[in-house]
């Protein structure tokens, strides 16, 4: 096994945990509740596409953000919490959805 990320909901942030790190470091929010590009509102799943894009599904926000390694960018919705990717670069979300690109 070796990275492991982690949807922290109840304080709002990304984990991720190196191989063999007795400790986690925040990938992404960590700083509150909030609705910015870099903040979340109870993160409840997250995946990774073929390209390494990271995408969250931001429950309290009602949106999936997409995160690359430099920057961040947003796909609004409507959204539960489950994502799952197909071998081309299909995003499936486990209930229906309206999604608007920014």
């Amino acid at each position: 096994m070796g990275t492991v990320y982690v949807a922290d909901s109840i304080n709002h942030r990304i984990m991720r945990w190196f191989k063999g790190s007795k400790s986690g470091n925040v990938i992404i929010g960590g700083r509150g509740i909030g609705s910015g590009t870099d903040q979340l509102a109870y993160p409840e799943d997250l995946q990774f596409d073929r390209q390494g894009n990271l995408y969250v599904v931001d429950l309290n926000d009602n949106r999936i953000q997409m995160f690359t390694i430099d920057k961040s960018s947003c796909v609004k919705g409507t959204c539960e919490t489950l994502l799952l990717f197909e071998r081309s670069t299909f995003l499936y979300q486990s209930s229906s959805c309206r999604f608007d690109l920014e």
